[in-house]
């Protein structure tokens, strides 16, 4: 399931594209790294736990950077300056007075110069894999990587996933063929040139916010003496030093996701957020397969326009079967039923409708359907647009996940709550649901009209 991506503009006319997880006070801004974008992230079991395990009480912000991802990709200035006014023109699209930062590798000096000319609304700021200048990295190694970047791009792709420490076989490969298809050689290779030119030293004993910084021992491309240096001339500093060498932040989180969110939690008194059982229900998530290459195919214009056909249908049929559209992700839509018959006949109704709109369309429209039933947390909303959590949602997550185009996978419980009902499956087998320790039996939903 891809977020929800929304967009702003930067102060030279940049687009930058954001999404929201989560709701709470205070909010955390995360500053990313260049090589993972939003939608990369959520490609994998670990990225999806590590935002749902992050914004549990708060809300947490999170952009592509200038030149890669949704955000604009014809983009000039890499400057570090150019960075902060983007992360500004994220916090200024939502109406941020006081907010956490987190500044990830490449990111962290922009987070520490964001800090110091916001000072009065930055509350505290962590730091991962972080350093202050990029002179310690070394210029002729820096620029044979650029050109490598720009010569073989693939080759260069398995080279920087081996620096940055990934090792499982599978993740490292479908990691690096996302970087691959994600980021244009050209832009990676102007991250790496400007990267040499990062420096907030002059600034960092003005820094006077709480600062934790979170850094693996064994990681090959920041050396940890270089994050030393940095706690050592940060006024209000904590450095936890980790084991391991993996890099990219979504990954092996177990050991400081902890850590992280109770010094985030440090001197915050929360108002619990009112939370009640709903009444049962059967959660439906949608999923448009193909995505985020038809929208570099397509461009944004034409791009956007297929979408909108695509919300169009799905609101539709959400309409006719009396389904309630509890949000869209931008290319998908979860919805939520009273009636479990009435979420599958949706389902139904919905493929269908595709189908019959992609016999005459130029852009097929490809959408995975996934529903699973149960009593889901709802927050209460004075303003009746409370979001729905908890087990029963995120099984639904992911029995969507699960499915291919054109399908509708359901779990076990749905189709024993329409036994009878004339309704055809196919036994799809068993699966493990990352954060779940039981098994669960999946079902194809048969929709096809048969000849």
């Amino acid at each position: 399931m891809q977020p929800e991506i929304r967009y702003c503009r930067s102060a030279d006319g940049a687009r930058i594209a954001y999404t929201v997880y989560g709701r709470g006070e205070p909010p955390l801004v995360i500053f990313p790294g260049w090589a993972i974008t939003i939608r990369m992230e959520t490609q994998f079991d670990e990225g999806v736990e590590f935002y749902e395990r992050l914004s549990e009480q708060r809300m947490v912000v999170r952009y592509d950077p200038r030149g890669i991802g949704d955000s604009s990709q014809d983009v000039l200035d890499y400057a570090q300056e150019a960075h902060a006014l983007d992360a500004q023109a994220v916090i200024e699209a939502l109406g941020l007075e006081e907010y956490d930062i987190l500044g990830i590798a490449y990111g962290s000096p922009i987070s520490l110069l964001h800090a110091h000319l916001h000072a009065q609304s930055v509350r505290r700021i962590a730091l991962w894999a972080p350093y202050s200048s990029g002179d310690f990295l070394p210029r002729e190694t820096v620029r044979a990587v650029r050109d490598l970047y720009q010569a073989n791009w693939p080759l260069a792709t398995g080279t920087l996933v081996d620096t940055i420490g990934i090792s499982d076989g599978e993740t490292r490969r479908r990691y690096a063929h996302l970087l691959e298809r994600s980021i244009d050689p050209k832009v990676a290779a102007a991250y790496a040139e400007s990267a040499l030119e990062q420096d907030v030293a002059p600034i960092l004993e003005e820094i006077q916010q709480p600062v934790l910084l979170l850094h693996r021992r064994g990681n090959r491309h920041i050396p940890v003496s270089v994050v030393r240096e940095l706690a050592s001339r940060l006024p209000n500093a904590r450095f936890v030093e980790l084991e391991g060498k993996t890099e990219p932040w979504i990954f092996d989180h177990a050991d400081y996701l902890t850590r992280l969110t109770d010094f985030l939690d440090e001197g915050t008194v929360r108002e619990s957020v009112t939370a009640t059982p709903t009444p049962f229900r059967t959660v439906l998530f949608t999923d448009m397969v193909g995505h985020t290459e038809m929208m570099a195919r397509l461009g944004d214009d034409r791009g956007r326009q297929v979408l909108r056909e695509h919300e169009r249908l799905t609101r539709e049929s959400l309409k006719e079967h009396g389904g309630t559209e509890v949000k869209t992700m931008g290319d998908g839509f979860m919805a939520s039923f009273a009636s479990v018959t009435a979420a599958l006949e949706c389902a139904i109704a919905l493929q269908k409708a595709l189908a019959k709109h992609n016999e005459s369309a130029d852009e097929p429209l490809n959408v995975r359907i996934g529903l699973n039933a149960g009593e889901p947390i709802a927050e209460d909303d004075p303003g009746g647009r409370g979001d729905l959590f908890g087990t029963a949602v995120n099984m639904a997550a992911r029995v969507a996940a699960k499915a291919d185009g054109g399908e509708i996978l359901v779990s076990n419980v749905v189709r024993e709550l329409v036994a009878g009902k004339g309704f055809l499956f196919a036994d799809r087998g068993e699966f493990v649901a990352k954060g779940f320790e039981n098994p669960v039996r999946l079902y194809e939903v048969s929709w096809r009209e048969s000849n």
